[in-house]
């Protein structure tokens, strides 16, 4: 069923009190601020660590960009924008973060119940230190504002595609 209005959401997942791994969280606040006039109904949620409920997140949306600490063995601060399953492929080659495999296998049991967006996307960024600590690390902080803008542009592509799909 066809629903009247798009629902998008962006969440943000991490945990502040392990430095960069708090990535997520303050990205979201960013682009919260800077999207005054999003292109449609946006609504913004910091997640933190959310384990299972995760699931009742994702499911009120249309779309859904999940922001989050990803390690994929980049550069810290580098970004990646993928679907989950292109993250699970990933997965067999390189680490990931603290919680990621857990958010991995909730969309997954998401998905298996029916109750997942018709579509997800997750922006990770490459984290430096996620060990116990307040703040990001200096190459995230002064990646940041880049970081941002890379979000906003993916946001924008998202949101305009999914509008004349709609159409």
């Amino acid at each position: 069923m066809m629903r009247s209005r798009m629902r998008i959401g962006i969440i943000g997942l991490g945990n502040p009190l392990r430095r960069d791994d708090g990535v997520g969280l303050i990205i979201l606040d960013n682009i919260r601020k800077r999207m005054i006039n999003p292109p449609c109904d946006i609504d913004y949620l910091d997640a933190g660590t959310p384990g299972v409920r995760l699931i009742h997140y994702i499911s009120r949306y249309d779309v859904v960009v999940l922001i989050d600490a990803v390690d994929f063995n980049g550069e810290p601060g580098e970004c990646i924008l993928s679907t989950p399953e292109e993250l699970e492929s990933r997965k067999k080659t390189s680490n990931v973060s603290t919680h990621e495999e857990d958010v991995l296998n909730i969309l997954k049991l998401g998905k298996n119940i029916s109750e997942y967006p018709d579509e997800l996307y997750i922006f990770g960024v490459q984290p430096s230190i996620t060990s116990v600590g307040i703040g990001l690390s200096y190459e995230l902080e002064r990646a940041l504002p880049r970081i941002v803008d890379d979000l906003e542009r993916k946001i924008k592509v998202i949101t305009q595609r999914k509008r004349k799909n709609i159409s």
